[in-house]
C-alpha cells in the first residue's frame, strides 16, 4: 500500500494484492451454473486447484481532490458571493478498481458419465499446451475443442477443478461534492453526485462452462447484470456493473 498526503486537499492511495488460494472443494456457496461436489469422493487429488474465490491479482486507487477553483485560488479567486456559494469548496473523490479474472470448471451436466453420481463430470484435455482463451470475445470466449465432446465412462476426466480464469475486471466510481454553510458551523448541507462506472465499461461474467449447455464457450452475462457467473457476486467483489448514476 502508498500514501499520499498533499498539503493543498489532495490525498492519494494505491494497494495491490497477489494472492493465491488453492483447496480440494470451496467451502462457501457455489453460484449457479458451476460444478458444487466432488466428482470422486474417493481421490481428493482430482479435486486440488484453485479456489472458485481465487483472486490471482488486485489493484486499489483512492483519492481525494479539492478542486482549485474558487476564493483562495488562481482560477476565478475572488471573493465574492457567487464565487463562494458556487463555485467554491467543490471536492472529487473515487476508487478505481482492477482485477483478474475468478475461475471456472468445465463439465458436462448431461448425464452421469463416471458413475458416481454427479452430473458434472469433467471431459478430457485433447490437445496440448494450455487453452486459448478470447474473454474479450463473447461469442468465442475460448476453444472448445480443447476439450472431448463427452467425459469419459468410468472416471474422472483429465480437465481439473477451476483450471481456467474468466474477464478480469476494471471499474472507475467518481463522486463530487460541495458543502454549503447554514449559519453556524456545527451545521453544513452538502450536494453530492455519485457516478458507479462513470465510463460504462462493460465488465463480462465468466463464459457458460457446461458443455450440455447450447450457449458453452459464450458469455451470456455482465458482472452486475445476473448472480450465474459474476465475479462481483461469487468473489466477494464491490461494483462492475452498468453505470449508475445518483445525486
Amino acid at each position: 500500500t502508498v500514501k499520499y498526503q498533499g498539503r493543498h486537499g489532495i490525498f492519494l492511495q494505491g494497494s495491490y494484492t497477489l494472492g493465491k488460494s488453492l483447496d480440494d472443494t470451496s467451502s462457501w456457496s457455489v453460484p449457479s451454473g458451476q460444478p458444487g461436489g466432488v466428482a470422486d469422493p474417493r481421490d481428493l487429488r482430482l479435486e486440488h486447484g484453485p479456489s472458485n474465490f481465487d483472486i490471482r491479482h488486485r489493484a486499489v486507487i483512492t483519492y481525494v481532490l479539492d478542486v482549485p477553483i474558487g476564493p483562495g485560488h488562481r482560477l476565478f479567486g475572488w471573493n465574492n458571493m457567487f464565487n463562494r456559494e458556487l463555485l467554491g469548496g467543490w471536492q472529487l473523490s473515487g476508487i478505481t478498481t482492477f482485477q483478474s479474472g475468478a475461475p471456472f470448471t468445465v463439465y458436462n451436466g448431461s448425464a452421469d458419465f463416471s458413475g458416481f453420481n454427479q452430473f458434472f463430470d469433467r471431459p478430457d484435455v485433447v490437445k496440448t499446451g494450455p487453452l486459448t482463451q478470447i474473454n474479450r470475445n463473447p461469442d468465442v470466449a475460448f476453444d472448445k475443442g480443447y476439450f472431448s465432446t463427452t467425459p469419459p465412462t468410468g472416471r474422472v476426466g483429465t480437465s481439473g477443478r477451476d483450471q481456467y480464469y474468466g474477464p478480469g475486471l476494471a471499474n472507475y466510481d467518481v463522486s463530487a461534492a460541495k458543502n454549503f454553510p447554514l449559519g453556524t458551523e456545527r451545521m453544513q448541507l452538502q450536494f453530492r453526485g455519485d457516478l458507479f462506472n462513470i465510463f460504462n465499461h462493460t465488465n463480462f461474467s465468466n463464459p457458460v462452462s457446461n458443455q450440455s449447455s447450447a450457449s458453452f464457450g459464450q458469455i451470456t452475462s455482465t458482472v452486475g447484470s445476473s448472480v450465474a457467473t459474476a465475479v462481483g457476486t461469487t468473489a466477494g467483489l464491490v461494483g462492475g456493473g452498468p453505470r449508475v448514476v445518483q445525486f
